[in-house]
């Protein structure tokens, strides 16, 4: 009995040991990609750090350990929740224009629920598959508000 419950601690306390090195392992990869620490993101008011930060890390931990062979995963996690970020702060620059010209900016404009509904939709898409992989987030915010999430024309 004793055996079993010192063998059982010893692979509790080994669990725990992994799990401290996965999160020294995510943050030094974070922290040597393009986009930097999450820290360094400036985010919009509406956006907590903390939340961010922790839908990284997630995205990060799901490439690490369901997707390892794939190269592209990391940056394409990088690259969806930057755009999932910044897509609060053009909606926020799409409202403050007076006179706006941008068909999309006028319809933000012209309806300041628009946003919220593209917002509950990705994160309900995102939430429903485990808030794991991210890479769905930024283009699904990108299409829902206007703007161009692959780069093919650029966004002014």
């Amino acid at each position: 009995m004793k055996v079993t419950c010192l063998i059982a601690l010893a692979l509790v306390l080994g669990a725990c040991g992994n799990s401290q090195s996965d999160a020294e392992q995510i943050a030094n990869l974070q922290t040597k990609s393009a986009l930097g620490p999450t820290a360094g993101w400036k985010l919009d008011p509406a956006l907590l750090q903390t939340e961010v930060q922790g839908m990284r890390d997630r995205a990060y931990r799901y490439c690490l350990n369901e997707r390892a062979s794939d190269q592209s995963c990391l940056g394409e996690q990088d690259h969806s929740l930057f755009a999932y970020a910044n897509s609060f702060r053009l909606v926020r620059i799409f409202r403050s224009e007076s006179e706006p010209t941008f068909p999309f900016a006028i319809a933000h404009k012209q309806d300041p629920a628009a946003f919220e509904r593209v917002h509950r939709y990705c994160r309900s898409v995102y939430e429903g598959q485990g808030s794991n992989d991210a890479r769905d987030l930024g283009p699904c915010m990108s299409a829902g508000i206007g703007a161009d999430f692959f780069g093919v024309l650029p966004v002014s």
